[in-house]
């Protein structure tokens, strides 16, 4: 029985050893500064440096490196496209056009589209872009289709000239062509492209967010101010980028991709968590209030890390905070300019360190938690069934879905749903 025991204990242990280590943890570290930082670099460069301290102290557990970071705060989206590149590809566009080399005017243009389409970290400014790129790219289209083309596209240049217009449309639905400056072939294409949008049929939203009162955009185009609904048919179907962003500070919500379909959507976004992510520094700042625990979780789960540790800055003071991936304080302490990065990540993995233990920042974190909304305060509107789709962790929920919404609830838990509808 023994010589049992001792086997069976040495294959477990065996198996233990030769696993993947499922167990270990995966831990974030963010920078953070205040608006009042005089020298906020410090804190990225403290960051850095405790990401590479960490390892050597929790050699069990992962983690993440500054890339990863970047590339899970930008959001299910992805890279973001740069805004020189767009205006060197139309710039390019407009040269070629006035060369009279058409074509090759056109294949820039559609370039410049489909990256401005595609792209994660849409703006004001790039929609104005898109909107001229679609509309110069619609005429030249049209000059290339000769007379084979009436404006009832039967050409297949006329066919993708009313695809860009039918386009344009779905981000400004009052888009009216100069009489004295387009062709009247271009105005007739246009005419088609409102009949199909309409034919095609529309939908409507309903967006909450935490905080309320910031402005609801879809492509671009302002939609209003949260808590709001949409008329059932405002929206010409299908895709769709979203965001919420605020006007009195810079914080803004990831862009994620909603399909308008038949059914209204349902859109409920922590403008708090998202609006505190600074991709480009793989850290923290805060523009519209401090965190609570239910929000900490929920940046966790966004980043998908068991830990999330933040060091930086406020008020002048050093300080570090290790939460959990409940959103709760592990350890916090001031830092001073006797403490090096090691010294911080020793207090991160529990180990005797210089750090003072101290109150995470008031300005980072509170346990003042707000009251949710009620379940009914989002009801349906006229008769329609409001569909729901979530996401957690950074998860992109897109195939095959007609009627997909993606959103962070701010609620006890995440649920990652898909409704297709038929």
């Amino acid at each position: 029985m023994a010589t049992l025991l001792n086997t069976t204990t040495a294959m477990a242990t065996a198996l233990l050893l030769a696993s993947p280590s499922s167990l270990a943890a995966e831990i974030a570290v963010l920078g953070y500064k205040d608006a009042a930082a005089v020298e906020p670099e410090a804190a990225d460069r403290l960051a850095d440096d405790v990401r590479a301290a960490l390892p050597l102290l929790r050699p069990g557990d992962v983690v993440v490196d500054t890339d990863r970071l970047r590339t899970r705060m930008r959001g299910p989206m992805g890279e973001p496209t740069a805004l020189v590149a767009i205006q060197t590809t139309i710039a390019a566009a407009d040269a070629a056009a006035n060369a009279v080399e058409h074509e090759r005017a056109v294949g820039l243009l559609e370039s410049a589209i489909g990256q401005l389409e595609a792209d994660t970290d849409f703006s004001l400014q790039k929609r104005e872009l898109l909107q001229d790129a679609r509309l110069k790219c619609a005429r030249l289209l049209l000059g290339l289709a000769g007379p084979g083309e009436t404006g009832k596209a039967e050409s297949p240049q006329g066919k993708k000239a009313t695809k860009h217009l039918e386009n344009a449309l779905r981000i400004e639905p009052t888009l009216v062509l100069d009489v004295a400056t387009t062709p009247p072939k271009l105005r007739a294409l246009l005419g088609l492209a409102q009949e199909r949008l309409q034919a095609a049929g529309h939908g409507g939203a309903a967006v909450v967010s935490t905080p309320p009162g910031v402005t609801v955009y879809l492509d671009g185009r302002a939609l209003g101010l949260t808590p709001m609904t949409t008329a059932k048919d405002s929206i010409p179907r299908g895709r769709y980028r979203l965001w919420l962003a605020s006007t009195s500070t810079s914080a803004r919500s990831f862009a994620r991709v909603v399909d308008v379909g038949e059914l209204p959507i349902e859109v409920d976004i922590n403008v708090t968590v998202e609006g505190a992510l600074d991709a480009d520094r793989a850290g923290l700042v805060t523009p519209l209030l401090p965190l609570n625990p239910g929000e900490m979780r929920q940046l966790a789960m966004l980043l998908g890390v068991d830990d999330v540790v933040v060091v930086g800055v406020d008020g002048g003071q050093g300080f570090v905070v290790d939460f959990d991936a409940q959103g709760k304080v592990v350890r916090s302490g001031a830092i001073d300019s006797s403490v090096d990065a090691a010294g911080v990540a020793a207090f991160v993995a529990g180990q005797p360190s210089a750090v003072t233990e101290a109150a995470a920042p008031a300005a980072l974190y509170t346990l003042v938690q707000p009251v949710d909304l009620p379940a009914e305060s989002i009801a349906a509107v006229d008769d329609f069934v409001w569909l729901a789709v979530g996401i957690g962790a950074g998860v992109v929920v897109a195939a095959g879905a007609t009627a997909a919404v993606l959103y962070f609830t701010r609620g006890a838990g995440f649920d990652l749903t898909l409704t297709e509808q038929p």
